[in-house]
């Protein structure tokens, strides 16, 4: 909330915003114009962020300079969590404990809570993926898988995975993944920032690169599913495919696939998030894309009041977000919105058949699934860049056999402890 004193003052704050990101353009837009005091200045960043670019803004950061507001991705830092110890951002508590409008519970806690260290706020998420594969029920019975989503594990989807290679020549298992998306789900970062300490030489880490070497064989190549109409679509509707993915969790997705399973299938659809370190029934969540107050901001309340307006349900309810909004109610309204008698009837087309069929509504049951994924989320963090291009820079001599998983987790092991310590 605003001090009354300063309500009549123009205020100038520039915000670091993708230049892609429609939805964030939306928001300033509409911001400034319900409020005239207060007037956005839009830091367009280049959709791909080289390491100069990144190394340049974190040095005018701490330098004093850079923008006031931050409403974008976290690779635009080579580490987001450095910049954190580097104080560049201000601690967002002090403004929420003033704030009689802004309320915690209105937002996924877990996911929020990936903001905060040491008891400082320095970064509020606007949006968060769970890495999900799904399938659909008559395929998985036709080929006698069954999946326990509560004993969940990358140990048992490589022994169902392999086992129906083996007895299925030329069809596979799973649509094209790489060790990233197994590590991004994971919920485990391997990485202490605070002792400057890495744990990628543990047997865990090192189990992990064998499961991924291991279901290799069950992943479908690209240039297989270019066979089929529809590509992956095609694969899963001649019984050829069994397992597709999707890190979204948005409802607009899941009722265009639920309409795929129902129309083309005839089956509905099952959905299991990615094994976590958690082995529990429980979901690990990634973000990507954060709001931040600068410190060298000189309006830090004022600042504050973009940040709510991005996180409030008009903003988080905009259709163009892939990723599943923080805020509770948007989320809870997208899905019942997929629900309702307004997506029934509606003209949907198949890649897998080209066929147009009529539309049915999401159903109580897979909506029920839906709402609860962000509830089992019970870990949730931001993932450096500089720590992910190390380990897909290794990935490489591992996949290629030249280096043991051994060998492999200890190369990133020494090069994520120089990164640490740099």
């Amino acid at each position: 909330m605003i001090d009354n004193k300063r309500q009549n003052e123009k205020i100038e704050l520039e915000v670091s915003v993708r230049v892609n990101d429609q939805t964030t353009h939306n928001a300033i837009d509409k911001f400034n114009a319900k409020n005239k005091n207060i007037k956005l200045m839009i830091d367009d960043i280049p959709l791909y962020i080289n390491k100069e670019y990144s190394e340049k803004l974190t040095a005018d950061l701490m330098a004093g300079g850079g923008p006031d507001l931050f409403c974008d991705n976290t690779d635009i830092f080579p580490s987001i969590y450095k910049t954190i110890q580097n104080k560049t951002f201000y601690d967002l508590n002090k403004l929420i404990k003033k704030d009689k409008e802004f309320r915690l519970d209105d937002y996924y806690e877990e996911v929020l809570n990936c903001g905060v260290i040491d008891g400082k706020r320095y970064i509020l998420p606007t949006n968060f993926d769970v890495h999900i594969f799904y399938g659909f029920d008559n395929i998985l019975k036709s080929n006698n898988i069954n999946i326990d989503n509560k004993n969940f594990s990358w140990e048992m989807l490589s022994k169902i995975s392999l086992q129906f290679i083996n007895n299925n020549k030329g069809k596979y298992f799973f649509v094209p993944m790489d060790f990233q998306t197994i590590f991004e789900s994971y919920g485990k970062s391997f990485v202490d920032y605070k002792s400057k300490k890495a744990n990628f030489n543990s047997d865990e880490f090192i189990n992990l690169l064998k499961n991924y070497r291991d279901i290799i064989p069950t992943i479908c190549p690209p240039e297989y599913a270019m066979k089929y109409r529809g590509l992956y679509w095609g694969m899963v509707k001649d019984n050829a495919l069994i397992l597709l993915q999707t890190y979204s969790t948005n409802p607009e997705f899941f009722w265009t696939e639920y309409n795929f399973g129902k129309n083309v299938l005839n089956s509905d659809i099952k959905i299991y998030p990615y094994p976590s370190s958690q082995h529990n029934g429980n979901y690990s969540a990634y973000v990507k894309k954060f709001t931040a107050i600068s410190n060298k901001c000189k309006h830090p309340e004022e600042a504050f009041e973009f940040i709510k307006y991005v996180l409030s349900k008009e903003i988080q309810k905009d259709t163009v977000i892939s990723s599943a909004p923080v805020n509770k109610e948007a989320y809870r309204e997208i899905i019942a919105y997929y629900s309702s008698e307004e997506k029934r009837g509606k003209d949907i087309k198949n890649p897998a058949d080209d066929k147009t069929y009529k539309s049915k509504a999401i159903p109580e049951d897979l909506a029920r699934i839906l709402e609860d994924i962000p509830e089992k989320v019970n870990t949730c963090n931001f993932i450096d860049q500089s720590v992910l291009t190390i380990i897909n820079d290794e990935m490489i001599n591992f996949l290629n056999g030249s280096k043991s998983a051994e060998q492999t987790a200890k190369a990133i092991n020494e090069k994520v402890l120089l990164f640490l310590n740099e």
